[in-house]
């Protein structure tokens, strides 16, 4: 019996690792593909500067612990900003806030952790000894979010608002928060933020964006 619980309790902390503890209790419930429409989320996109160019110098180990510490310290993250980790692919993470279970007070607190994110990676070094650098992309809109059941399932998310925020990444500038004007908008009141212009966004067309700062920026972007 007492084996049977240390079983049952593993496999609710990988279950809650893969996913919010609120579609866990739908599909316990019988919901066979729980999805949601969720009106307001920030979604962001990080990912790591000349990741391939440096994996193809190591081995995989070297490249798999690299990659465990950096992204364990944005765990860490997650947990003090309220926010929730959606995936991670390859050298990419993937987050989220306004969804049920998450800081209501989403776009400040997203704002804030992508801020850390920032100064966290400053204390990281690649395996080749530079300080790590990375880029980031902000949207908030509209998303649908869930699981669809196939021999492996987990949840994610999609929708414009998932597209613009990993287009805003690709296109971002290392070291730096690149956001939409809808980001600007609900946060220029707490912020400081440099515009860069009207840019066209594969697939989205051209929208206006930005870089977000914590402080008084420097024009030199």
């Amino acid at each position: 019996y007492e084996q049977l619980l240390a079983e049952k309790e593993i496999s609710e902390s990988l279950l809650l690792n893969a996913m919010p503890s609120r579609i866990i209790a739908l599909m316990k419930a019988g919901r066979e593909n729980p999805i949601e429409e969720l009106p307001e989320v920030g979604v962001l996109f990080a990912d790591i500067v000349g990741f391939t160019e440096v994996a193809r110098q190591c081995t995989a180990e070297t490249i798999t612990l690299f990659l465990q510490d950096v992204f364990s310290r944005f765990d860490a993250l997650c947990d003090r900003y309220g926010v929730e980790k959606i995936k991670t692919i390859g050298d990419a993470y993937m987050v989220s806030t306004g969804a049920p279970s998450t800081n209501r007070n989403n776009p400040l607190s997203l704002a804030k952790f992508a801020l850390e994110m920032l100064a966290t990676v400053a204390q990281i070094r690649y395996p080749d000894g530079r300080i790590l650098s990375i880029r980031i992309g902000i949207h908030v809109g509209p998303v649908t979010a869930g699981v669809i059941r196939q021999k492996k399932f987990a949840y994610d998310m999609w929708g414009d608002t998932v597209n613009i925020a990993h287009r805003l990444q690709s296109s971002g500038v290392p070291g730096h928060v690149h956001v939409s004007e809808i980001v600007y908008s609900l946060l220029k009141d707490d912020l400081s933020f440099i515009p860069r212009g009207e840019i066209e966004l594969k697939g989205e067309g051209i929208l206006s964006t930005y870089f977000m700062m914590d402080k008084v920026p420097n024009q030199d972007i």
